[in-house]
C-alpha cells in the first residue's frame, strides 16, 4: 500500500470500516500528528503529578481491591510487569488474527485521544505491531466485558514487554523472539502504562465491530434471497407498495420494501400480483420483520462507532486543568447491551430465512416438484437442506439469550455489577455466522426453484443473482453432497459478489 493508504489514527474518527480495513485486509496505521502531541502534553501532567507526591491509583497505588496499597516510586516498573502478568489469566482457544488485529487498532485509537497519562513509545510498539504483523495469542475466554477487557487485554501487553506468545508470519514464537523478528525490542513500562493497556473494552468492541460488518452483507442477502423465493413461489407483491410502508414510518421496513420492488422489477414469475390475494406472514410480512434488523443495525453502529472512538481507560487525566480522574469508563454495558440486541435482530434474520426455505421446499406450499428435484423418491432433492437451516437457527435461538443480565461479582465484590460483555461478543459472532450460512443455503435453493420455473423469468436483479450463483454452483439434476454447496454458497455470500451485481 501507498501512503495514501495508511490510516491516520486520531483518536476520533475510526469507523467500523476501518475496522475492517485494517483488521482483515492489512491496511497499515500511523499516528496522526495531533495525537502524538495530545498524548505527549497529557504524560507531561501525570509526570508533573507524580513529582508533586500526589495519590494516584494504579500509578503510586496497587490495583483493583489493593488501591488502598501505597507504591514507591523505585517500584513502579515492577508493579507494572506484576499488574499484566497477574491478569493474563484467560483461557480457551486463540482469537481469531482479524480481533487481535482490530483490537490493536482500536487500543492505540483510545490511547491516541491523550487521556490515559502513557507515553507515546508505547503507541509506537503497538503500532509497530500492528504494521509489521505481530499478532499477539490471547486465549478467548476470561473477559467480564468490565474492568475493561482485562484478561484479554493483558495477554495482548504480555508481548509489549517480551513475554508471553505471538504469531508472525505464520510462525508461533515467544513474545521478545517475535518482537526481534520484526527488528523490534521489548519495551520497559512507566507509571500507569499497564492499565492504560488493559483498562478499555477494544476487544469486545472489535467483536461488535466485524460482526456489524459481516451482518450488513447478511441482510442485504437475506433482502436478496427472500426477493429469489418470492419470484420462485409467485408472490404477490401488492404488499411491498411503498405506500403502506410509508404510513407506518419505520425507516427500516421502508428500506427493505423499497429494495425488494427494485429487484423483482420486470418479473414475469409474478403475473400482475394475481395468484393470492395474501401471501403468509413469512412471505407478506418480510419488510415488517427484516426492517427492525435493518434498524437495529443502525442503532448499534451508533453505539460502537461512539465506543471506538471514546476514552474507555481509567484513571484519567485532563491536561487543561491539571486533573485527575478515577472513573468507570472501563464497563462495557453500552457494547454489551447493543450486542445483545443486535444478536436478536441477527437471529430473526435467519429465522425468517428458515421459513421462506421452509416454502419453497414443500411442494403443498410452493406448487413446485417436492424438494425441488425431478425424479422425487429416487432423489431426496433438497430435502435436508431446511434440516440444516433448522439446527443453525435453534443454535441461534439459544445464543440469543442476553448475557447483560447476568452479574457474578468479583475482586472481592470492589467490581460487584458487571456486564458479561465478552460472553455477548462472543455468541453475537457466532450467530452472525450461523445466519450467513442459513442465508448461503437458501440462495442454493431459490435458485434452484427459479430454475424450476422456466420459461418465465424473475426480475431484473434476481436474475442478475441467480446468473452469479450458475458461476459457482450448478443445477441440482440427481442428488449429489450438498454440503459442497452450501459452502460454496458461503464464500459467494461473503465476497459480496451478489449484491454488487443484483443491486
Amino acid at each position: 500500500m501507498n501512503h495514501q493508504d495508511t490510516l491516520s489514527v486520531t483518536g476520533t474518527s475510526l469507523t467500523i470500516a476501518d475496522v475492517g480495513h485494517v483488521a482483515r485486509h492489512g491496511r497499515p496505521a500511523t499516528l496522526a500528528e495531533s495525537a502524538r502531541a495530545a498524548v505527549q502534553a497529557n504524560r507531561n501532567v501525570l509526570e508533573e503529578m507524580i513529582a508533586a507526591g500526589e495519590t494516584l491509583y494504579g500509578v503510586t497505588t496497587g490495583v483493583g481491591e489493593f488501591a488502598r496499597i501505597p507504591i514507591r516510586a523505585e517500584e513502579s516498573a515492577e508493579l507494572q510487569r506484576r499488574v499484566i502478568r497477574s491478569h493474563a489469566a484467560a483461557v480457551g482457544e486463540p482469537l481469531a488474527e482479524e480481533v487481535v488485529r482490530g483490537t490493536l487498532l482500536l487500543r492505540v485509537n483510545s490511547l491516541a485521544r491523550g487521556y490515559s497519562g502513557i507515553r507515546l513509545e508505547l503507541l509506537d510498539q503497538l503500532l509497530a505491531m500492528l504494521n509489521h504483523g505481530v499478532h499477539p495469542i490471547i486465549p478467548s475466554q476470561g473477559s467480564l466485558g468490565c474492568s475493561g477487557d482485562l484478561a484479554p487485554l493483558a495477554h495482548l501487553a504480555l508481548v509489549v514487554i517480551g513475554e508471553g506468545e505471538a504469531v508472525v508470519g505464520g510462525d508461533r514464537l515467544p513474545g521478545n523472539e517475535a518482537l526481534a523478528r520484526v527488528g523490534c525490542e521489548p519495551l520497559t513500562l512507566s507509571y500507569k502504562e499497564a492499565l492504560g493497556l488493559i483498562n478499555g473494552t477494544q476487544v469486545i468492541t472489535c467483536y461488535g465491530s466485524l460482526a456489524l460488518l459481516d451482518l450488513q452483507n447478511a441482510i442485504d442477502h437475506a433482502v436478496l434471497a427472500a426477493a429469489m423465493t418470492f419470484d420462485a413461489i409467485g408472490t404477490n407483491s401488492t404488499c411491498f407498495d411503498n405506500r403502506a410502508h410509508t404510513i407506518r414510518g419505520h425507516a427500516g421496513q421502508i428500506e427493505v420494501a423499497t429494495q425488494l420492488r427494485a429487484l423483482l422489477t420486470g418479473s414475469q414469475m409474478i403475473p400482475n400480483n394475481q395468484r393470492r390475494v395474501q401471501d403468509a406472514y413469512a412471505l407478506r410480512c418480510t419488510p415488517q420483520i427484516l426492517g427492525p434488523s435493518r434498524d437495529a443495525w443502525n442503532h448499534a453502529r451508533d453505539v460502537h462507532e461512539t465506543e471506538i472512538n471514546a476514552v474507555s481507560d481509567n484513571p484519567l487525566f485532563f491536561t487543561d486543568e491539571r486533573l485527575y480522574i478515577p472513573a468507570g469508563n472501563f464497563h462495557g454495558q453500552p457494547i454489551a447491551m447493543a450486542q445483545d440486541y443486535l444478536a436478536l435482530a441477527a437471529a430473526e434474520v435467519g429465522s425468517l430465512a428458515e421459513r421462506q426455505t421452509n416454502r419453497l421446499l414443500n411442494p403443498q406450499l410452493s406448487g413446485l416438484p417436492d424438494f425441488l428435484v425431478t425424479q422425487p423418491g429416487l432423489n431426496s432433492g433438497l430435502m435436508i437442506a431446511q434440516y440444516t437451516q433448522a439446527a443453525l437457527t435453534a443454535d441461534n435461538r439459544v445464543l440469543a439469550h442476553p448475557a447483560v443480565t447476568d452479574n457474578v461479582p468479583v475482586s472481592a465484590d470492589q467490581e460487584d455489577h458487571v456486564c458479561m460483555g465478552d460472553t455477548a461478543a462472543r455468541k453475537l459472532r457466532t450467530i452472525v455466522a450461523n445466519v450467513e450460512q442459513v442465508l448461503a443455503i437458501q440462495l442454493v435453493c431459490a435458485a434452484q426453484a427459479m430454475e424450476l420455473r422456466r420459461p418465465l423469468r424473475g426480475g431484473e436483479g434476481t436474475e442478475r443473482a441467480l446468473t452469479i450463483i450458475r458461476q459457482h454452483i450448478s443445477p441440482l439434476t440427481e442428488d449429489r453432497v450438498l454440503a459442497a454447496d452450501f459452502a460454496t454458497a458461503l464464500t459467494v455470500l461473503r465476497s459480496g459478489v451478489l449484491i454488487e451485481y443484483s443491486g
